[in-house]
């Protein structure tokens, strides 16, 4: 088996050029001007859900704009990563305050991905940078969520905002990749493997199908991918029976103490994506437990603030505490 061979898919299959970028049509006439017309780069903020393309877009454009340069004029880090915070500080000033060592008159790129998990401090270390050593490098910070960045660093950036991939688009991309590895998917299995991605994650979408066909035993037929290979490997969640089951339970039992315990409970037992969980909770309080619009229209309005703050938040337990807030105040009147 070759190094190529044995990669993963998502890197085996990553585009190597912004034409094989697919969605973002706006996006990439953005880059492609900055590219064409301006012939260097702004400060960047590629922001937006996981698997959306980001860092995709952004090493796609280094290699047009580059070139051979790129491993001497582009610096990738993860941002998130600060075990070893002086070294990696020493090497953003070593490489932002240095010339170019080649002939070109392209600004140097420093790529920070997970910029949205920095630390205040390191976010106004990196604002120091930027504005001193504006004429020697750019920046591209590349993250889930724009505003966790301080405020005087997001408006010395272009943001750019990347939705999650559509069905059509992820079914052709999966579609390709199974071509090339010499299977098929039939039309469920897309639909399954598009919903067990959280809809959108394209990342996330190749590796699912990737760990379906690597968990096949070899003696059974791996030309055909049915449903039941990916019930095997991903066992689907009944959201819909798990919501009916605590609402049950939210209506006899007064205390929250207990009704968070028990939340807690079923989230680890069912190994239940918790975003997506409350977004469940919602569709079935107003499908079948509020009835009167005006109701509905204040529980979507709460719900709302609920959705936006989970999405922010690495630390779930005060969002448990507010769904249980929510559910109580609906559920027990």
């Amino acid at each position: 088996m070759t190094k190529y061979q044995s990669l993963p898919w998502i890197e085996k299959y990553r585009p190597s050029s912004l034409k094989e970028i697919v969605h973002h049509p706006s996006i990439l006439t953005i880059i492609q001007k900055f590219i064409e017309v301006e012939k260097s780069l702004p400060h960047l903020l590629l922001h937006g859900s996981p698997g959306t393309g980001k860092t995709s877009v952004i090493l796609s454009c280094c290699k047009q704009l580059y070139k051979e340069y790129f491993p001497f004029m582009v610096l990738i880090l993860n941002a998130s990563d600060e075990r070893n915070v002086d070294s990696v500080r020493k090497q953003l000033i070593q490489f932002a305050s240095t010339t170019n060592i080649v002939s070109s008159p392209l600004s140097k790129l420093i790529i920070l991905d997970e910029a949205d998990s920095m630390s205040l401090e390191t976010q106004e270390f990196l604002l120091d940078i930027l504005v001193k050593y504006n004429d020697n490098v750019r920046f591209c910070f590349i993250g889930n969520y724009q505003y966790s960045l301080l405020a005087p660093l997001q408006q010395r950036l272009v943001k750019l905002h990347f939705t999650p991939i559509p069905y059509e688009e992820a079914v052709r991309i999966l579609h390709k990749i199974a071509d090339q590895e010499g299977f098929q998917l039939n039309e469920d299995c897309m639909q399954t493997i598009y919903s067990l991605s959280e809809g959108g994650d394209m990342r996330k979408m190749i590796n699912i199908m990737q760990n379906i066909y690597c968990s096949i035993p070899p003696q059974e037929d791996r030309t055909c991918i049915h449903n039941d290979y990916i019930q095997r490997l991903f066992p689907m969640i009944s959201y819909k029976k798990i919501v009916q089951q605590l609402f049950h339970y939210f209506m006899n039992h007064n205390d929250i103490e207990n009704c968070y315990d028990y939340i807690q409970h079923i989230i680890v037992q069912e190994n239940i994506y918790f975003l997506h969980f409350i977004e469940e909770i919602v569709l079935e309080m107003i499908q079948s437990h509020i009835t009167q619009q005006k109701k509905i229209e204040i529980f979507l309005e709460k719900a709302s603030v609920l959705l936006v703050n989970t999405t922010h938040t690495i630390n779930y337990e005060i969002q448990s505490f507010a769904l249980c807030a929510l559910l109580h105040e609906y559920l027990s009147s």
